[in-house]
């Protein structure tokens, strides 16, 4: 079970790591580290943003790890010179700019982890929390690394396509979501959790937390990804719990969602 007290001591100063390449961030607990808790950030924000959610799972005695999905904070690309520019340049054709950032980022996980447990000596289930983009990540990476058994997708989805996705700003207009590059559908095909259902067959635990009226993830993703475990596999462990009345947006409060995927992955 989690403690979700006070700490009572501190946190030891977070700890900055360049693996190779990846841009990680690690906030250990004030004693003794009981597992990992990773935590992949939402579009257009970086693994400092995600400080707060690290320092929270660090109250509850884990080493809390976020590292910059690919083209994101320190791994910005020159053309994207502020968040204006690049969400115009990934809007522009969703599925060919923005597949490829969920697959990169999502292959790195275990990459991640296996840096995380050798500089720490942890060896433990993962618990992991994915924030919008991140939770869409989150969802690919716990069906590939069986070392991650239990997520919170945060008005996140497993389907990439996104039918009848509207978009961020105003959630009344229907995105044109573009088309797929060889590229973008190379990791498409290799990683989208509604095509690999398999890999979920293990029964994980998926918590989805989505917003009651978030219309820039549509909701029905999960609950198709969830309907389909249970008819395949008889898998009771994917959960859908919607905050009534929230919004996409919303959820940048972090206190927003914080305790209830606490509480959802502490259910058993």
């Amino acid at each position: 079970m989690f403690d979700t007290s006070k700490p009572t001591a501190t946190f030891p100063e977070p700890i900055r790591h360049n693996l190779d390449g990846i841009p990680v961030l690690a906030q250990p607990p004030a004693g003794e580290i009981r597992g990992i808790w990773l935590h992949v950030p939402a579009y257009e924000l970086s693994k400092e943003d995600a400080l707060p959610v690290l320092q929270r799972a660090a109250r509850l005695g884990y080493l809390g790890v976020s590292f910059d999905p690919w083209m994101m904070g320190a791994r910005t690309i020159p053309e994207d010179t502020d968040d204006d520019t690049r969400r115009a340049r990934i809007f522009a054709n969703f599925r060919r700019n923005f597949w490829p950032i969920l697959g990169q980022t999502a292959i790195e996980v275990p990459r991640v982890l296996d840096w995380a447990e050798a500089e720490f000596g942890i060896h433990a289930p993962i618990t992991m929390t994915g924030h919008s983009m991140g939770g869409d990540i989150g969802v690919v990476a716990i069906g590939m690394d069986k070392r991650i058994t239990r997520l919170a997708a945060v008005v996140g989805t497993p389907d990439w396509t996104r039918p009848a996705a509207r978009d961020l700003e105003t959630q009344t207009t229907f995105m044109d979501l573009g088309q797929a590059d060889w590229h973008a559908r190379f990791f498409h095909d290799a990683l989208d959790p509604m095509t690999h259902p398999e890999r979920y067959a293990h029964g994980p635990r998926i918590a989805f937390i989505l917003g009651g009226d978030d219309e820039h993830v549509p909701r029905n993703g999960a609950e198709r990804f969830r309907t389909d475990l249970v008819e395949r596999y008889g898998l009771e462990s994917v959960t859908i719990t919607y905050l009534d009345g929230k919004t996409h947006m919303d959820f940048m409060d972090y206190d927003l969602w914080w305790d209830e995927a606490v509480a959802q992955l502490q259910a058993q």
